[in-house]
Parts: structure tokens; C-alpha cells; sequence
């Protein structure tokens, strides 16, 4: 009767503190991520970091394809076990084409390709990929940049309306399907259509129902990430503004990555004596900026490391210091660790 009388106690205990209390949103995802990147590239502690990505992959059901690639390369780099990491990214979009663009994995594709077991665990989550696409609002993401194409060269007044316009659309999309990211459409492919059978909803064929004038406007097809969207977003400086909350909460849900968020954050900051590139209520630049706009000339607004090291914390973004050696990663062994709209991921 005692044992019986501790179980339930301690059962409502649990309900009412720790369980009940897990988080359940993708903080604890990111933390784990940065974790990892941090053991690897500053500490050079290689189990830790792996261990750690492990961690982040096992836990969550959905995860970013770019930390798949960079923990397949860390495992290549260190002699360590890597297949399993590119077999769960053929699930999230990746090609063998795709992987012949990493000197670290290129190599390998023949023995992965001759490898009976690995080829058995990809041959079915090209079609279970597709499938989870949301193809109504890939399509409407497709005519909204286009259409942003052709709307940003007419008079600003025209185009801030249009702006405005797009923003809602957007929010509307939100609202009912999640952010337009990676979770939502998949990565960017430029025939992503035809493997549904709608080859005329490509998006090099897609624009030419708008203008002819548009050869230089596609997707990104090695970003490893959902660009479109931002192509509509870095148009309007107050995109972070007027969105702030939704992207924190698409954040928290994995459907946009805090670095991309970075991205719209320092786009306030870019360019901010053009006529269309003002907005009112731009935080002040002392709270710092999150250097992940290739277009902000953050040294001219002359912000400390630790400033930005401060506000990329508060987004569960790792410091400068690790990306710093990521790049010297990149130039010295081979690695190809930046990726997404303007390499911001």
C-alpha cells in the first residue's frame, strides 16, 4: 500500500512540476546545435560536438538539413561515422548532386552509391520528401517574388503600397501553413514541380507568365534553405518590425532559422539613407547588430564584438569566435559550412 501511495504521489509531482515543464519548442534544438558547432571548432573536442548533434537530431522529428551536412563533414573530417547523417538528409531534400559540391563528401559518393544498406535507407524519402511539401504555398511564394520583381521598379509610393500588400499575404501564409521556410516548402529546387507532374509551376517557367524580363530571377538551388521568401522580405526593411513576434514564434516551432531571422534584423541597419530603404521605429544601433546581412556595412556603424555577441545569444545564434573559425575551416581543410539566403545560415 505504501509503494502504491508513493507512485501516485510522486506521479501528480511530476505532472505538476518537471514534466509538464519540458520545453517542447526548438530552444533546446538550437542550444545543442551551437553546442556542437562550439566542441568542434573552438574546443576541437570531437565526441562532445558529434554527441551533441546526435542529441539535437534524436530529439526533434524535423530538422535543418545544413546542420545534417555540417555534422556529416565534422564526422568525414574526423574519421568518425557519417552515412547516417546523409541518409536522414535525403529525407530533407539532398541529392547525390547536391553532395558533389562538398570536397569533403565528393569522394565518397561512389563507395556510398555501391553501399546495398545505405542505398536501401534513401530509396524511399525522395517521395516521402515531396510529398510533404506544401506545394499551394510554394506556388504562392513563387508569384509574390515575382511579382515583387516587376513591382521594384516602379515608383517608391507604388512599391511601398505593394509592400505593405506583400507583408499580409505573408502573415497569411503564416497563419494557416507555418513560415515559408525549409519546413514547410523544402529546400530550393528549380524542377521541384515537375516531380509532381506540373512542370509548368517551375519557377524558371513560372515567371515567364509574368515578364520576359526576368532570366536573372530563380530559385537557390544549393542554399540548402527556402530563399524565396527572403527575396520578398529583404525588399522591405521593416520586414523584422512589422513581424517580429510571428518569427520569434515560427522560430520556436523550427519553421524559420534564428539565423535567418539575423538576416531581417540586419536589414534595418543596411542602406539606410535610400528612400526606399527607411522605416520608422528601427531599434537603436547601439543594441547591436547580428552580422549575417553580406550587405550591412557593419563597420561603419562601428559595434563592438561583444554587442553582437550579446544580441546573437539573446537569439540562440553562436558567437562571432565560432564562425570566425568556421570560415578558417572552410579556407583551410575544405569544409563548406555557410549556407542559405546570402550564406546567412
Amino acid at each position: 500500500m505504501r509503494i502504491l501511495i508513493f507512485i501516485i504521489v510522486a506521479f501528480y509531482m511530476c505532472l505538476s512540476t518537471e514534466c509538464i515543464s519540458k520545453d517542447t519548442t526548438y530552444l533546446r534544438y538550437y542550444e545543442l546545435i551551437n553546442q556542437a558547432e562550439h566542441l568542434f571548432f573552438i574546443e576541437n573536442e570531437v565526441d562532445s560536438a558529434l554527441c551533441r548533434y546526435d542529441k539535437a537530431f534524436e530529439e526533434y522529428g524535423y530538422v535543418f538539413l545544413k546542420d545534417l551536412l555540417n555534422a556529416a563533414q565534422i564526422s568525414i573530417f574526423s574519421q568518425k561515422a557519417y552515412k547516417k547523417y546523409l541518409s536522414r538528409g535525403f529525407g530533407l531534400g539532398l541529392t547525390f548532386e547536391h553532395l558533389r559540391q562538398f570536397s569533403l563528401i565528393n569522394d565518397f559518393i561512389p563507395a556510398l552509391k555501391s553501399d546495398r544498406d545505405f542505398m536501401n535507407s534513401i530509396a524511399n524519402k525522395r517521395q516521402s520528401y515531396v510529398k510533404s511539401i506544401d506545394f499551394e504555398s510554394l506556388l504562392k511564394i513563387y508569384d509574390l517574388g515575382i511579382t515583387d520583381q516587376i513591382e521594384k521598379n516602379k515608383p517608391a509610393d507604388i512599391y511601398s503600397k505593394f509592400k505593405l500588400k506583400s507583408i499580409e499575404q505573408i502573415k497569411l501564409i503564416i497563419e494557416n501553413k507555418g513560415f515559408p521556410g525549409t519546413k514547410v516548402l523544402g529546400i530550393d529546387s528549380k524542377t521541384i514541380f515537375s516531380e509532381i507532374d506540373k512542370p509548368l509551376y517551375d519557377i524558371d517557367l513560372r515567371k515567364s507568365k509574368y515578364s520576359n524580363k526576368l532570366s536573372y530571377y530563380s530559385t537557390q538551388d544549393n542554399s540548402f534553405a527556402s530563399t524565396m521568401v527572403f527575396k520578398v522580405l529583404i525588399h522591405n526593411q521593416c520586414a523584422f518590425i512589422e513581424l517580429e513576434d510571428i518569427l520569434y514564434d515560427a522560430m520556436l516551432r523550427g519553421e524559420i532559422h534564428p539565423r535567418e531571422i539575423g538576416l531581417l534584423y540586419d536589414n534595418m541597419f543596411r542602406n539606410v539613407n535610400k528612400q526606399d530603404y527607411r522605416c520608422e521605429q528601427i531599434p537603436p544601433v547601439q543594441n547591436g547588430v547580428f552580422r549575417l546581412n553580406m550587405f550591412l556595412k557593419d563597420k561603419e556603424l562601428n559595434i563592438s564584438n561583444e554587442l553582437t555577441n550579446e544580441i546573437r545569444s539573446k537569439w540562440h545564434i553562436v558567437n562571432l569566435e565560432v564562425d570566425k573559425q568556421k570560415k578558417r575551416y572552410e579556407k583551410e581543410y575544405g569544409f563548406k559550412l555557410f549556407h542559405g539566403f546570402w550564406k546567412c545560415l
